[in-house]
């Protein structure tokens, strides 16, 4: 896959622990504890993990991971964590919920050819010119998503 130079969102990740393993206080409070989240992931990259890494299918799994202490931490998109606590009717007075510092940038996704190539140059384009004029920040105020930070960059 290829991607073009902006990103069309930012995905909050939510860290999620029983109250008895204790609350997320910045990467620090990951090491040397069993981290659990949806494979392929990558939410931390390799070189700056020093804890053991549990991947699985979906956050219903997880979360039975985080209940039975198999793992100490759950990291998955904030959306997906509420409406995850919600059904399994997990309440704060079980868990902590955390959000991570910082957003991930999302790409639209483009296959490895020549129109491709030729659609994201349109892409890249369009883009900057739906900031310079403001449309762009309309469309993410009114649906109240966060504008990733590269956009935010064309502005300034």
């Amino acid at each position: 896959l290829i991607f073009p130079t902006y990103p069309i969102d930012v995905e909050y990740m939510s860290v999620v622990s029983m109250k008895k393993t204790g609350a997320f206080e910045g990467y620090g409070s990951l090491t040397k504890q069993t981290v659990g989240w949806i494979k392929d992931y990558d939410v931390i990259p390799k070189n700056r993990r020093d804890f053991k890494l549990k991947e699985f299918r979906d956050i219903e799994t997880g979360l039975k991971l985080l209940q039975a202490g198999k793992i100490d931490f759950l990291i998955e998109e904030s959306d997906e964590v509420e409406k995850a606590l919600a059904k399994a009717s997990l309440t704060d007075a079980q868990v902590h919920w955390e959000d991570m510092p910082e957003g991930t940038d999302v790409y639209v996704a483009f296959s490895v050819d020549n129109l491709s190539r030729e659609l994201i140059e349109i892409y890249n384009e369009r883009v900057y010119d739906l900031m310079q004029d403001g449309q762009m920040e309309a469309v993410y105020k009114k649906w109240e998503v966060a504008l990733p930070e590269l956009l935010m960059q064309i502005k300034e």
